[in-house]
């Protein structure tokens, strides 16, 4: 299976410092892989700053400029872009100056680009320190893994219909406050050519006490990553992940490097699934191990032996149980009878 990386998006709008908004500049933030990227057509804060002023014996000053640190940049940034529904706010966190050109005498003038940690998407953040108190993640395979019904059809001579009924999927507490459930969304669409009607399925924990977004990656969506990961015997990155700072509040799209883009097709669940314990794991019960051995234990331990079975059946000529060749049989081994050379067979 393998997962193709998307283009990435680039948004195009004006930005600001969170405490700022006097000072607006254009610039276009890129939503990829490495993380988002802000590239401005200006600049928001200067590359140098004052280090000290000393004043000569006639009365001159000479000031002294030493540039600006990363450690001693953390921004973040606010921003309304274009996009396929209007105005969009966004927020870029922690972001650094990656490059710039700037011109000491001339605040503002030059370019510069920002990398952040991470960037909300919908709405504007304080920063890293927002508390929020829902999240909701969709893994890889997570579909797969949950195997839920709920589709039906009906088909009479001049009218085809589609039905869902949503199944009940009962919550699971959490020890630290709130509960984890699957939440369906729902879609449908049309076209000349037909319709129909998609699912997507989200892990979404409600209720949480206030936590801040690192502490809620490190707690919940990095171990729910990993659970999966060996509950379906696949690599299960998170692929969106999406929080709130309310019931009532709408949902934040979260952007960073940590973000894998979707695989190519869905992985194969079932009875006659290749995968080990994909069948047991698409019905969302526990872990599981590989296939195991169909031969019995007697003839398990002999053939690593060497040594040919001896419960009745012949298993010289059947594949080896890990997929290779058929195993050649048993061949006598020649010992020599005396010092003189002959030999006999054993």
């Amino acid at each position: 299976m393998t997962e193709r990386e998307p283009e990435p998006e680039a948004l195009c709008g004006r930005f600001w410092l969170a405490d700022a908004e006097e000072q607006k500049v254009s610039g276009r933030l890129t939503l990829g892989s490495e993380g988002p990227r802000l590239e401005l057509d200006g600049t928001l804060t200067p590359g140098m700053r004052l280090k000290s002023v000393a004043t000569a014996e006639d009365g001159s000053t000479l000031s002294t400029y030493v540039p600006v640190l990363e450690e001693d940049e953390l921004l973040t940034v606010h921003g309304e872009v274009e996009s396929g529904v209007g105005i969009e706010p966004v927020t870029l966190v922690d972001g650094i100056t990656s490059s710039r050109t700037y011109n000491p005498l001339s605040p503002g003038a030059g370019r510069q680009r920002l990398q952040g940690l991470y960037a909300f998407r919908g709405g504007h953040v304080a920063g890293k320190d927002e508390l929020f108190t829902q999240v909701r993640v969709r893994l890889h395979h997570l579909d797969e893994w949950a195997s839920l019904g709920g589709f039906g059809q009906e088909f009479d001579q001049d009218k085809a219909s589609i039905i869902f009924e949503q199944p009940e999927v009962p919550p699971v507490p959490l020890r630290k406050g709130g509960r984890l459930d699957l939440q369906q969304v729902l879609a449908c669409f049309s076209d000349v050519s037909g319709g129909g009607l998609t699912r997507t399925v989200w892990l979404r924990a409600v209720n949480l006490p206030p936590t801040r977004w690192r502490e809620l990656d490190r707690g919940l969506i990095t171990p729910l990553s990993t659970l999966f990961t060996l509950a379906v015997d696949a690599d299960c990155p998170p692929v969106q992940v999406e929080v709130a700072t309310g019931p009532d509040s709408g949902w934040l799209s979260i952007h960073s490097s940590g973000l894998r883009p979707p695989p190519d097709r869905a992985r194969p669940c079932g009875p006659d699934a290749a995968a080990p314990g994909c069948a047991r794991a698409a019905r969302g019960r526990g872990l599981v191990g590989p296939r195991r051995d169909p031969r019995p234990a007697a003839a398990r331990c002999r053939r690593r032996r060497g040594r040919p079975p001896t419960d009745g059946r012949d298993w010289s000529s059947r594949p080896d149980h890990r997929g290779g060749r058929p195993r050649p049989p048993a061949v006598a081994r020649l010992e020599p009878a005396h010092r003189g050379g002959s030999s006999r067979s054993a």
